[in-house]
């Protein structure tokens, strides 16, 4: 790099550093205001200059059933990404109470009727005051237990999810939150791990995703595998369980052995009523069983010319 450009990266750098110092001392001067409680007197020159402040949603309202914790967190987003709107403890306070509802609206009315309450001005005197009404006292036990409690049933992706979101309540360390992330993984990714495990829990989220990723390539293609066998197995028309060997089908069955090319009788693919050994056996059983064998009867006696009685059969006389 030329001499000229690192004179000009140099400048730039400690134009850079002079503008985060004066920055700096701005926001220190606002935080000693607002923990004073006195209103800031900062130019408005001065405020036009700073960096426009986002847009951030209002915090859900909190009745006393809600999580208190997230509550809370939403208005401490409100006062981080905004503080000129929110510059004194009063005005922070003031946030708080303006969302509390139901049951939390009742506990909080002293605090709203009077103004020059002390715990108005006191931000965290307040914040302990609503954590003693409507704080979970055991929160991080349970948080813990439920942490110890979860396993991956699905991806590992979303036990890393909920992993995350429990630990989030809680303060323990990295090595503890790896070692605790370990042990809800399913055993064939612990066993991959166990050949080179990683040093951070982070290091743990992404190769253990990666492992699990790549050990479900291969079920899910055996499982499109085994799909594919079975709809073509299903798609081949074959004799229905409801078909009889005997007597014809119901309409749907019959509908049914029509679309397919099937045998009306017998439900088989590999002939048609026309030709259904079945029927035609059935069909000849019936004639057989249908024919009536006239009553043998025998040709009446008849005189002879010597006056004897002959029994005739046919057209020959018996002798």
């Amino acid at each position: 790099m030329a001499p000229a450009q690192n004179a000009d990266l140099r400048a730039q750098l400690e134009a850079l550093t002079a503008l985060v110092q004066s920055m700096q001392a701005e926001i220190n001067t606002l935080r000693s205001q607002s923990q004073s409680g006195t209103p800031s007197t900062v130019s408005l020159e001065h405020l036009s200059q700073l960096p426009k402040e986002p847009q951030v949603s209002a915090p859900e309202t909190f009745s006393g059933k809600e999580d208190l914790r997230i509550y809370l967190q939403q208005c401490e987003l409100c006062f981080e990404l905004q503080p000129s709107r929110y510059l004194t403890n009063y005005q922070k306070v003031g946030l708080i109470l303006s969302y509390l509802r139901g049951p939390a609206a009742k506990w909080a009315r002293p605090y709203l009727s009077n103004k020059d309450h002390e715990l108005r001005k006191d931000l965290s005197k307040f914040t302990q005051a609503i954590n003693e009404a409507y704080g979970d006292p055991d929160y991080e036990l349970r948080a813990a237990s439920e942490l110890r409690a979860l396993r991956q049933t699905s991806s590992a992706a979303k036990y890393a999810t909920e992993f995350q979101a429990i630990a989030s309540n809680l303060s323990w360390n990295d090595g503890a939150l790896s070692s605790q992330f370990y042990e809800g993984l399913k055993e064939t990714v612990k066993d991959e791990l166990a050949k080179d495990p990683p040093k951070t829990l982070r290091q743990f989220v992404v190769t253990a995703t990666r492992i699990d990723n790549r050990q479900y390539e291969p079920r899910n293609e055996t499982s499109k595998r085994t799909t594919v066998t079975t709809v073509t197995t299903e798609s081949k028309p074959s004799r229905s369980k409801s078909a009889t060997d005997e007597g014809w089908p119901d309409a749907t069955e019959k509908a049914r052995r029509k679309a397919n090319g099937l045998c009306y009788y017998c439900g088989d693919l590999e002939h048609t009523q026309s030709n259904c050994p079945k029927l035609t056996e059935k069909n000849a059983t019936a004639a057989v069983s249908t024919i009536t064998l006239a009553p043998i009867t025998y040709p009446p006696y008849r005189p002879s010319q010597d006056g004897e009685a002959r029994n005739y059969v046919g057209s020959e006389t018996s002798p």
